[in-house]
């Protein structure tokens, strides 16, 4: 039987509370499942690299496309981590919206034509005062949840003055959304006409997204819907009077055609340091792999070379973390050597000091493309990307 102290507890426990104890529970489990699935991405990434028959090479690409599959549930899971922490900076500056929206139906045309869907999207050359890339997440993450549960006829992407705002609008004449459901489809995990969790219909994450993005931006969101008659997603952004900025053009993630350097790699787990030593030997880099930098520093107390990049875990073993041992080797050369932080974790407050330590961070699992893009960009420049 529950006593009043009891019954005080519970509801002391607010929204905020609960959130952060979720959030901590999937930072926990998600780090212990990206190790093993970044692991697999890096020895597929070598693999790809050696000559094989065709059958065995359609194997690689099924092997990949499920990697890529999980992938996307951990960035999901990311994204509401890193919202949650507080640590998603905004930039916010004038800029076109016509751009971005095409930008995204451009993304997503394949999808929908896929489908038999019209995907369209209206002309627009007004300027708004936000942060462009947040707002390209939202209107993707509204196009994507268009094209995935409207089953024929058509979507349609632009928007409407509206005094001093302008509304972002994407309507589709999918299944609807009852009204005793509207707020809950903006809840993680909460998807309508999916109770056996097919992947194919979505995670439930995009929309949850889509809610703290709106809070973040201070954007007003709304959904007009009727079940069999399609749905309306409305995001409302600050129109601008001065001239629109330059939108910052995204870093290549294609494949290098040939690479050169020297790598350390600090990781605890065996499986990725050999899948890194494979993978980035395969692109042409000398490696040296290690378990901490203490064991780094010893094995290459026997070269003559200093290292043009550092690669470290962000959470070591004994205590130890990335950041750490990145400052140590450096220390050793008395140098500033590139450098950029690889993790799993999604703890609120392991985002926030990797952020403060300006070092570039990139979350397990990595794809290929983007780890080579930013091995590339660190050693040619000697600089942080983002």
């Amino acid at each position: 039987m529950f006593t009043e102290q009891t019954e005080a507890l519970f509801r002391s426990v607010t929204p905020a509370v609960l959130n952060l104890a979720k959030s901590s529970f999937l930072a926990a489990a998600s780090h212990d499942l990206r190790q093993p699935v970044h692991a697999l991405s890096l020895f597929v990434g070598a693999l790809r690299e050696i000559p094989m028959p065709p059958n065995a090479g359609r194997l690689i690409e099924q092997i990949d496309a499920s990697a890529n599959a999980m992938d996307k549930l951990f960035a999901a899971l990311l994204d509401i981590s890193k919202l949650d922490a507080g640590v998603v900076p905004v930039d916010r500056h004038s800029f076109f919206i016509g751009p971005v929206l095409d930008r995204v139906c451009g993304g997503c045309a394949a999808e929908a034509a896929a489908k038999g869907l019209t995907l369209s999207c209206v002309p627009s050359r007004v300027t708004v005062n936000s942060d462009p890339t947040l707002v390209e997440r939202i209107v993707r993450n509204l196009v994507s949840n268009a094209v995935r549960y409207t089953d024929a006829g058509k979507i349609v992407v632009g928007c409407r003055r509206r005094g001093s705002f302008v509304a972002i609008q994407v309507w589709d004449t999918g299944r609807g959304i009852p009204q005793d459901q509207q707020d809950r489809v903006f809840h993680e995990y909460y998807q309508i006409g999916n109770p056996e969790r097919d992947r194919e219909k979505g995670l439930g994450l995009g929309l949850a997204i889509v809610r703290r993005l709106a809070d973040l931006l201070e954007c007003e969101l709304t959904l007009r819907s009727e079940p069999g008659r399609g749905s309306c997603f409305e995001i409302s952004i600050a129109r601008s009077n001065r001239a629109a900025g330059p939108l910052e053009i995204p870093v290549d993630e294609g494949d290098s055609a040939s690479s050169t350097g020297f790598v350390v790699v600090v990781d605890d787990e065996q499986a990725i340091r050999e899948g890194m030593s494979s993978l980035l030997t395969r692109w042409g880099y000398e490696v040296v792999a290690a378990g901490s930098a203490d064991e780094a520093i010893e094995r290459l107390s026997t070269l003559t070379v200093r290292p043009d990049l550092l690669i470290c875990d962000f959470r070591l073993r004994d205590g130890e973390n990335g950041i750490e041992a990145i400052e140590r080797l450096r220390t050793e050369y008395n140098e500033h050597i590139p450098a950029m932080l690889i993790t799993g974790d999604t703890a609120v407050d392991r985002l926030q000091e990797a952020k403060t330590s300006e070092l570039l961070l990139l979350h397990k699992p990595v794809l290929n493309g983007k780890l080579r893009a930013a091995i590339d960009n660190l050693i040619a420049n000697g600089t942080r990307i983002s």
